[in-house]
């Protein structure tokens, strides 16, 4: 585990690393792809969010937020399993 932080530190700690990084952050955060598929319509930014979701043409607020939260709860998962846990 101590190994992985102090990787993290030479990352944080390189000249410029984290300013690069925040952008390249921005930056995929910006690009958006829209999927038709069977009258479902989903639109997904680079930082995997889903911006929107229509079914028929009708925009579902409620499909959205738990594509949402599904992707947030496995990244937990997933930075939990990272980090040794």
């Amino acid at each position: 585990m101590f190994d992985k932080l102090s990787s993290l530190k030479d990352i944080a700690s390189a000249p410029g690393a984290l300013k690069e990084a925040l952008q390249m952050q921005r930056k995929m955060k910006a690009e958006e792809v829209t999927v038709e598929h069977g009258g479902v319509e989903i639109t997904i930014r680079g930082d995997l969010q889903i911006k929107q979701v229509k079914v028929g043409g009708e925009l579902r607020n409620d499909l959205r937020d738990a594509f949402n939260r599904a992707v947030r709860e496995i990244q937990q998962v997933m930075a939990r399993k990272m980090m040794g846990g």
